[in-house]
């Protein structure tokens, strides 16, 4: 039987080695170092952010704002009767829990339509070994190599005034070649008459070699 401490040592081991999958997230404040209020910018905050499932917003307000999450038609009237939720702690926090758009405007009068009102699009959660998206600059492909040898330029072309063809010179030492001339075939049949005397010869001798008897009298 396997001592208790060989057990507990297996178990170890495989609880070591077991991979965790761990999720990565992110507690936004809401308009940056200045939080929830006019003098932030939400609009161009927001554009700089990504959100996930599983990250939190997090409002820093004064007692001058409040927090409230509307519908969409709310959110782009600034104006709500019975918001989904209220807020005026001055430090609220909110889950992001499912994907999806959500919504919120400051219920203060004029706020809103000032531009205190934050609209989120919530990703779906992000893995741990996950990178988080960064926006990126167009990929551009790198121009084409200069050519190293350019084509050479085309021949001249000779022409004359009057539209007659241009007298070519000839070459003195060239030759109108023969019925054979310096063709190929004409080679093969002058090197076969040069070296034919040889055949009948090495003919007679590998039929002496067969034939010992053989003589040429």
């Amino acid at each position: 039987m396997m001592p208790r401490w060989a057990v507990k040592a297996i178990l170890l081991t495989v609880i070591i080695s077991t991979p965790f999958s761990g999720v990565s997230a992110t507690n936004h404040t809401v308009g940056g170092p200045t939080g929830w209020d006019l003098s932030s910018n939400i609009q161009a905050w927001s554009a700089t952010a990504t959100f996930h499932v599983g990250d939190t917003l997090v409002f820093t307000y004064t007692p001058l704002h409040d927090v409230l999450e509307v519908n969409q038609l709310e959110y782009a009237t600034c104006h709500t009767v019975k918001p989904i939720s209220a807020h005026n702690s001055g430090d609220t926090v909110v889950p992001l829990i499912e994907p999806g758009n959500r919504y919120f405007i400051c219920g203060r009068n004029g706020h809103c339509a000032s531009g205190l009102k934050f609209r989120v699009d919530v990703l779906p959660q992000l893995d741990a070994n996950v990178t988080r998206r960064t926006p990126r600059s167009p990929h551009r492909s790198p121009p084409s190599p200069p050519l190293r040898h350019p084509p050479p330029p085309p021949p001249p072309t000779n022409s004359s005034s009057d539209g007659k063809e241009p007298d070519i010179p000839s070459d003195p030492g060239f030759d109108s070649p023969g019925p054979c001339g310096n063709s190929a075939v004409g080679d093969m049949i002058t090197d076969w008459f040069s070296y034919s005397w040889w055949v009948p010869l090495a003919t007679t001798l590998l039929v002496s070699l067969d034939f010992p008897g053989f003589s040429f009298a």
